[in-house]
């Protein structure tokens, strides 16, 4: 059916009017040149009838997606339900046909809508959507279905395709939905700008889209045809550069829209990709910058925020870009139009005034207000202002736009006086609206300045510079001009304040054309003009070269709003003229592109709106005409004018009357009807300018006042060609038409567009409320309409809307092909197959071009549907072959389905039979192992009920002997004893006597050993003599061979001269050779024979040499075997003999803990079953060969009594010590180490450091490990306990051991002096942790001094001092009071090394356990919590420098609670003062790195109120360092050094004049440049706005860099977190631990050891006791 629009359609009925159409009578039937079918005749009025479809094509397939009108919404989405016929309302059947739609959702519309069932008919549409922004999707309150009838389907129907397209010109159904879905959609995807033709539609998005309008996309576009790319304002700004690069000629933008569509910026957008696209290479041209800055300053002198956009342009601007011969910019040129004056003296709420004068109150600095007496005073002090609530906006900084202002005017070239006196003058119309007037008292008719505007008039004549009287007179009086003389007449408050008003509203006027003519002087074309200049009017012969350029317009927009002055009046007319020259080109476009195709077409005739514009503008009968007659007559009211219009219009179409108004008129535009009030039009109209004013302000000190008034008094004093009579001037003022002048800027600006190649983009803005992703349908067919994009859609339908290219038509539609045609769908014969298409679907008035296929309007419809139809046929064939195909599939898997069910059905029966049988006799076997169970239990319960008997009679029985067997034994055991110890005794001297034997063994062992060197020595001295023979005997035989060779050549020599001799001597003579050959060889094979006898007879004395050396070796290792038993049974007898020493000092408690042990004893002496040398745990030699010769001491044997008793001892010690609450058991309530006392005492109790072999230490350093490792996790209490007390006992070792001395009994070096010479070396070694002896805290500073010296004697190889001898140079120690120096053995060595490590374990997991709980907070305490205004976060609140109040997150404050707790654990257990120093300098350590990295490695950490946070949260720190610094020392301090300069260097004030020496050298003096750089780089100020530091102080930074990285230095910016623990020997020498070794009673002790007996000696005092 017809997609046409109509006057049902739109509002407008001049929109809709028919199309002409030339009469051309056609009479083809068929596609070809011509139309496609017949042509209707044409009616009467000459007007061609709208092309329709046959009632037997109108019609409509069930599920055809078509658009339905909305009353609410424009077009909903639907599709057709039902197609029928009949009597709607009584369901009879009728001719009637109607369509039943159902509702929608749009394919691409992405939400879910609430249907409701109910429908509604006639329109369509009856409910209100909800929905946000009015999509074209059906609402959640919109009925399901709808009933459309035939008469109105061609109104309210209208088909649905789901694409988009970026020119909707390619769109399959060109109509209003159409194009309205095309733009929702792309608009949704953030796809603004949208193609129509040569049209580029842009919707506002009012939101930045990222990379759209930046460097890049610029270069994208450079050079790229229009369409090539997406739709962009770049592409049009493009074509238009290079159009008038080609065709030499100019070219003009038109941006238009309403108010808020984006004018402004899609201009702006424009100039900046010219200024991209024309700039000089070399860059040494700023006209493009001076051009781009003309924009703000303009802005903030003409443009205000209106209802409908914050930021308006009251005013119309054409700027000319010139270019010069090079196709660069030379220059611009402005034009203005317009100023919307009245908006100086009078705004309403909630508009503003122009954006200069809230900017110079909001951004003038205190000595700028001051000058122009602007200082205490707000914008609600100002009667221009005040009249309106509204003073800030939202998305604009009137701060931020008074700087942009002052840089403007600084690039285009206005000078600092002159910017004051701009900005002076703006302050003076400010108070010129303050100034008030009263009636005067002298007299009722005149006025005098009231009492409280004295100031403001005070004000208004300083700034302006003029005098305050003859203002004040300009002001409350007025000079009438007559024949006889000039008469001064008073004026009343009213007459007053409209003279004051009318004063503004010129001095603001002027001002603002004396900055576009300011600016123009600025970045026009200069050279150009100064040809022009020289040239002149001289030019006679040749044309002058016409200056090209590319004119922007931004203009206002179409207006209509509930009440419409003069103003609108004026906007609207300008529009109306753009419009037509818009629809002009427009037709232009669609008569080129029927050209380009060469198709038969007949001239279009389209709607033209000159009839409105004669309405306006023609010189008699106008509205601009009448207008300047009713001025011209003062006496004229705006009631008579209004009566002037009726008389004088009321015959023309446009021009109509309201029904309710007297001065009202209503002008029907192109975009609809507007109703203008007259009441101001005559007020608006004149454009005074009153010589008292002219006079007063040309006076004035400011030269620009000056200049503009006095150039404008001589306009105005010298228009004409001759001067007015002096009767003409009634006032001293001159009457000047401002409609008349707007009218002659149109035409001027109207002839310049002619003159242009026009380039169109169309604004729209989506929504009323001007916020994001919302899309108001109406509200944007309403702005289509009134920007023309709909009257180029009417134009397009009234031709061909419809068309494709021949290949895609093909593609589409080339299934309707009958058999015949299939065959012309080869290349070249493709008009033959669109032919059998066409005809197919019985086409009419079609064309086919030279590449596209051109389409009467409605035609399309009927292709798709019998496109949809043939498809549809094909579909139901192809179902029912597959549907078949899956029903024969079914079946056959049903079948199997079922024999596979009755198959494991009869398995399923079987196995529960089976099952069953398998139960019972299951249930049979267990009942019989139940009751077997049952008659075991009950035997067992017997029998053992017996067996306890039993053992009760016997145990009874036992006892009784055992008794008696002990009494009888007691006397008997004794004499064993006895007995055992003189055989003990007797053994011992017979072992002694083994050994000296095996000393003796040992000497013939060495006599052997250098037997065997000696023969060693002579068997090799014989092989070097055999080797030295049998060199000589081969040269002797190399010389004999050398011989025989000499004489047989002289043999020959011989033969050869004597060859003539007699044959009887050559006989002799070869006879007498041949006997001394013979002679040689038997003497070279005796020589041979001799020196085989040689070489054998060497070989038996060197095997037998070999054989001596072997049983020596073995004898050797016999002896050594020998020696090492003899050596164990000497360590056992006398391990027997200390034991039987000290059961005879106690003889029955010995001999009564003995026990079996003792018999055991003996018959391992008896037996002589030796120990083996390994189970002593004594270490070898460091020396060679020779085994030590020294008799170690042993701890006594494990059966022995005494051994028994100190192992229980010791069990009992290290059963505390493992004890999982051993730190709760020792511990005490002022924290002292008892537990280091204990164990120190216990070891100097046992002695144990006198032995050279013992498990003691390994079992105490042992239950010290797993009580370590059981705590280490989860109580830093614990670990700080073990630490405290195996530091204590590791200061205790240091001052009572010293290394042994003793030699052996032989005088040479023994096992043990050898390793006491290797720990001595070891000591030697760079100090570790604690392998140095501390000091004892009560010693003297001269015993200190003392132990230092004796500390820094040198220690010789074999472990004694530089005195040599024995015993002479030992080390000296400062020894403990009441406790004697020990000398040193290997364990006790030892244990006190493997202390020192222990200490350094639980120093390190207490640092571990510390950062890992410190750890985690870290990473939020550098960045500030992001809080709500009024919330409150937990934490602690602080004041930062500058005393405001900080607010801490929880995260410093969990830091703080870890530092207290581990504290509090170091100070109850009372952990030394130099390892809590050096632990919290560790701590502190690792939160300076973390926070440090963590600041430089995250941009968002380097802003101010950042760097607030940071200050405050260290601030915490140093105090809580400050509050524990007697316990933590000063040095944790200094490690926060690095993140305090840094944070210092983030929220100091003034960066950009801090220079680099002071930032480096007073400001942050620890930090690197790379650090500095990176901070210094990534700041950013999110409180202030401050800016970083300047780019000089940047660019020495990264030149020192620079120079840095090439000189290979290190340049990285992280620090690097040192894990290592820092102690030297110093620390623990020097540390002063207060260790008392007595406890004054057995309370002092623990529970466990104060009820034991045996460890009953610590209670009593070292010095008095002993140990």
């Amino acid at each position: 059916f017809e997609q046409n629009f109509s006057k049902k359609e739109l509002p407008f009925d001049s929109f809709f009017q028919p199309i002409k159409m030339a009469k051309k009578k056609t009479t083809t039937t068929k596609g070809g040149a011509g139309f496609g079918g017949t042509q209707n005749d044409d009616d009467e009025s000459g007007v061609m009838k709208e092309t329709t479809m046959n009632d037997e094509n109108f019609s409509f397939d069930v599920g055809t997606p078509v658009w339905v009108k909305d009353a609410n919404h424009a077009w909903v989405a639907a599709s057709i339900s039902k197609v029928g016929s009949g009597d709607l309302s009584s369901g009879e059947g009728t001719s009637s046909l109607f369509f039943e739609c159902t509702f929608a959702e749009d394919e691409d519309d992405g939400r879910e809508e609430k249907k409701k069932n109910n429908s509604n008919g006639g329109n369509g549409g009856g409910g209100k959507g909800g929905g946000k922004g009015g999509d074209l999707s059906l609402a959640s309150a919109q009925p399901t279905t709808i009933v459309i009838t035939k008469e109105n389907a061609k109104e309210d129907l209208a088909l649905r395709e789901r694409n988009t397209e970026e020119d909707m010109v390619k769109l399959s159904y060109l109509h209003e939905a159409g194009v309205l879905h095309n733009l929702r959609r792309r608009y949704a995807r953030d796809e603004i700008y949208t193609y129509t033709g040569q049209i580029l539609i842009a919707v506002n998005p009012f939101q930045k889209i990222p990379h759209l309008y930046d460097q890049a996309m610029m270069e994208m576009y450079g050079g790229a045809e229009q369409g090539e790319l997406s739709p962009h304002v770049y592409a049009v700004a493009e074509a238009a550069y290079k159009q008038m690069l080609s065709e030499g000629g100019s070219q003009s933008i038109l941006v238009s829209g309403e108010s808020g569509a984006g004018k402004t910026e899609t201009a702006k957008h424009i100039m900046q990709y010219l200024a991209h696209s024309a700039k000089h290479e070399d860059g040494t041209s700023g006209v493009e910058k001076q051009v781009l800055e003309t924009n703000p300053l303009l802005e903030a002198f003409g443009n205000a925020k209106t209802v409908r956009n914050d930021n308006s342009s009251r005013f119309g601007k054409f700027t000319e870009i010139l270019f010069d011969e090079e196709d660069k910019i030379s220059g611009a040129a402005i034009r203005t139009y317009l100023l919307e004056r009245s908006r100086v003296v009078r705004v309403s709420d909630p508009e503003r005034n122009f954006h200069v004068f809230y900017q110079i109150l909001a951004g003038a600095s205190k000595e700028e207000k001051s000058k122009w007496r602007l200082d205490g005073k707000t914008f609600e002090d100002f009667y221009y202002l005040n009249q309106s609530k509204c003073v800030k906006l939202e998305r604009i900084s009137d701060v931020v736009g008074y700087e942009e202002t002052q840089n403007a005017m600084e690039v285009v070239g206005i000078s600092e006086s002159e910017r004051e006196d701009v900005f002076g003058v703006v302050s003076g119309v400010l108070h010129l609206g303050n100034i008030d007037f009263s009636p005067s008292p002298e007299d009722e008719d005149a006025s005098v300045v009231a009492s409280n505007a004295k100031g403001s008039l005070e004000d208004a004549a300083s700034v302006l510079k003029v005098d305050k009287d003859r203002l004040e007179k300009a002001l409350i009086s007025r000079q009438i001009v007559t024949a006889d003389g000039a008469i001064l007449k008073p004026l009343s408050v009213s007459d007053a304040k409209h003279n004051r008003d009318s004063l503004a509203k010129m001095l603001y006027s002027r001002l603002f054309d004396w900055l576009v003519e300011r600016i123009n002087q600025a970045i026009g074309n200069k050279k150009e003009d100064e040809e022009d200049a020289e040239d002149g009017e001289n030019i006679t012969g040749g044309k002058k070269s016409k200056r090209r350029f590319i004119g922007v317009l931004d203009i206002y927009g179409f207006e209509s709003f509930k009440k419409n002055s003069f103003e609108q009046f004026c906007i609207n007319f300008a529009n109306e003229k753009l419009q037509q020259h818009f629809n002009q080109k427009v037709f232009k476009m669609e008569q080129e592109e029927y050209e380009k195709e060469a198709i038969d077409w007949s001239y279009i005739e389209f709607v033209d709106n000159q009839d409105i514009l004669d309405v306006i503008e023609r010189k008699v009968g106008g509205i601009i005409s009448l207008l300047d007659e009713s001025c011209i007559m003062t006496s004229t009211t705006s009631e008579q004018f209004a009566q002037k219009l009726f008389s004088a219009l009321d015959d023309e179409k446009r021009f109509s009357k309201p029904k309710r108004s007297q001065i009202d008129f209503t002008l029907n535009h192109y975009a609809g009807d507007v109703t203008y009030e007259s009441e101001n039009f005559i007020e608006k109209n004149k454009d005074y300018a009153i010589l008292e004013h002219t006079e007063v302000l040309s006076t004035s000190e400011t030269n620009i006042l000056r200049l503009i008034f006095e150039e404008k008094e001589n306009e105005i004093l010298n228009e004409g060609n001759k001067p007015p009579p002096p009767r003409a001037k009634k006032s001293a003022m001159k009457f000047t038409s401002i409609g008349n002048s707007f009218k002659h800027q149109l035409n001027d600006l109207m002839k310049k567009l002619h003159g242009t190649e026009p380039h169109f983009v169309r604004c729209v803005k989506p929504n009323q409320a001007s916020v994001p992703s919302t899309f108001e349908n109406a509200n944007i067919l309403q702005q289509l309409r009134c920007g023309g994009v709909l009257e180029a859609v009417r134009i397009s339908c009234a031709g061909y809307p419809s068309r494709k290219p021949i290949e895609l038509f093909l593609t589409r539609f080339g299934l309707l092909a009958p058999d015949e045609a299939a065959k012309f769908f080869t290349p070249g014969k493709e008009r033959e197959a669109l032919e059998g298409i066409l005809n197919v679907a019985n086409l009419q008035e079609w064309q086919i071009g030279k590449t596209k296929v051109f389409l009467r309007s409605g035609q399309m419809a009927v292709l798709d549907t019998l496109r949809s139809k043939k498809l549809g046929w094909a579909a139901v064939e192809i179902q029912k072959h597959v549907k078949r195909r899956v029903a024969q599939k079914q079946y056959k898997r049903t079948k199997s389905a079922a024999e596979t069910v009755n198959k494991y059905a009869r398995g399923m029966f079987a196995r529960k039979i089976v099952r069953e049988i398998r139960q019972t006799k299951a249930v049979t076997a267990i009942q019989a192992f139940v009751r077997m169970s049952i008659c075991k239990k009950q035997f067992a319960e017997t029998k053992e009920a017996a067996v306890k008997i039993q053992t009760l009679a016997r145990a009874v029985k036992a006892r009784k002997e055992f008794l008696e067997l002990k009494e009888r034994n007691l006397a008997a055991i004794r004499a064993q004893s006895v007995y055992r110890g003189q055989l003990a005794r007797n053994r011992v001297k017979e072992i002694k006597k083994e050994q000296r034997d095996v000393a003796k063994m040992l000497e013939a062992k060495s006599e052997l050993e250098k037997k065997l060197e000696a023969e060693r020595a002579r068997a090799k001295m014989l092989e070097l003599q055999r080797e030295e023979e049998k060199v000589k005997r081969e040269a002797e035989e190399e010389e004999k061979r050398k011989n025989a060779e000499k004489e047989r050549e002289e043999r020959e020599a011989k033969e050869k001269i004597e060859r003539e001799k007699q044959q009887e001597e050559a006989a002799l003579a070869a006879k007498k050779a041949e006997e001394e050959l013979k002679e040689l060889r038997e003497r070279a094979q005796k020589e041979e024979l001799l020196r085989q006898e040689t070489e054998q007879t060497v070989k038996k004395e060197l095997e037998e040499a070999n054989k001596t050396a072997d049983q020596y070796e073995k004898a050797l290792r016999e002896a050594l075997e020998e020696n090492e038993k003899l050596r164990d049974r000497l360590a056992v007898a006398e391990a027997e003999l200390d034991s039987f020493r000290n059961g005879l000092k106690t003889p029955g408690t010995a001999m009564m803990t003995g026990g079996p042990g003792g018999g055991k004893s003996r018959a391992r002496i008896m037996n002589g079953t030796p120990l083996s040398a390994s189970s002593l745990n004594t270490p070898m030699s460091a020396g060679g060969g020779e085994m030590d010769q020294s008799v170690d001491k042993e701890v006594p044997d494990s059966t022995s009594p005494q051994t028994i008793s100190l192992k229980e001892d010791h069990e009992a010690l290290r059963a505390l010590l493992g004890h999982e609450r051993a730190h709760e058991i020792f511990a005490t309530p002022d924290g002292s180490p008892a537990l280091a006392v204990i164990v120190f005492r216990c070891l100097l109790r046992w002695k144990a450091f006198s032995l050279e072999r013992t498990s003691l230490f390994e079992r105490i350093l042992g239950a010290f490990e797993n009580s370590l490792n059981r705590n280490a996790k989860d109580d830093n209490k614990a670990v700080a306990f073990w630490l405290t007390n195996a530091f204590a006992l590791l200061h205790l070792l240091h001052r009572t051991l010293k290394n042994s001395g003793n030699r052996n009994r032989r005088g040479g070096v023994g096992i043990l002096d050898r390793i006491n010479s290797t720990i001595s070396s070891r000591l030697k070694s760079p100090p570790t942790m604690f392998n140095q002896q501390p000091s004892i805290s009560g010693s003297s500073d001269k015993e200190n001094a003392d132990a230092n010296k004796t500390r820094r004697t040198s220690v010789d190889g074999n472990g004694h001092g530089n005195g040599g001898g024995g015993g002479g140079g030992e080390e000296s120690v400062t020894a403990i009071l009441g406790v004697k120096q020990i000398e040193a053995k290997y364990p006790g060595f030892l244990f006190r090394q493997s202390l020192g490590m222990f200490c350094e374990k639980a120093y390190g997991i207490l640092r571990d356990n510390t950062k890992s709980m410190i750890s985690p907070h870290l990473g939020s305490c550098i960045q500030a919590p992001r809080q709500r205004t009024g919330a409150i976060v937990g934490g602690k609140s602080t004041n930062d420098k500058d005393g405001k109040h900080m607010q801490l997150s929880s995260h410093w404050m969990s830091i703080l609670e870890e530092l207290d707790t581990i504290l509090l654990a170091f100070t109850e257990n009372n952990v030394p003062k130099a390892l809590t120093s050096k632990f919290f300098t560790q701590i502190f350590c690792f939160i300076n790195v973390n926070m440090f990295n963590a600041l430089l490695l995250r941009r968002e950490c380097c802003s101010f109120s950042n760097g607030e946070y940071i200050a405050a949260g260290l601030s915490e720190l140093e105090n809580w360092l400050n509050k524990n610094a007697a316990v933590v020392g000063e040095a944790p301090k200094k490690e926060l050094r690095f993140i305090n300069q840094a944070v210092q260097l983030l929220v100091i004030n003034q960066k950009p004049r801090k220079t680099l020496n002071e930032i480096t050298l007073e400001l942050c003096p620890v930090l690197s440049i790379q650090q500095l750089y990176r901070i210094c780089t990534m700041y950013w100020d999110d409180k202030y706005g401050t800016e970083t530091v300047n780019q000089d102080v940047l660019k020495q930074m990264k030149n020192s860099m620079m120079d840095q990285q090439s000189n290979n230095q290190h340049n990285s910016f992280l620090l690097d977190d040192d894990s290592s623990i820092h102690f030297n020997v110093e620390e623990i020498a020097e540390s002063s631990l207060e260790i008392t070794l007595d406890f004054q009673s057995k309370d002092d002790l623990p529970e466990e050891l104060a009820e034991n007996e045996k460890f009953a000696f610590l209670s009593t005092r070292l010095t008095a006791g002993g140990a």
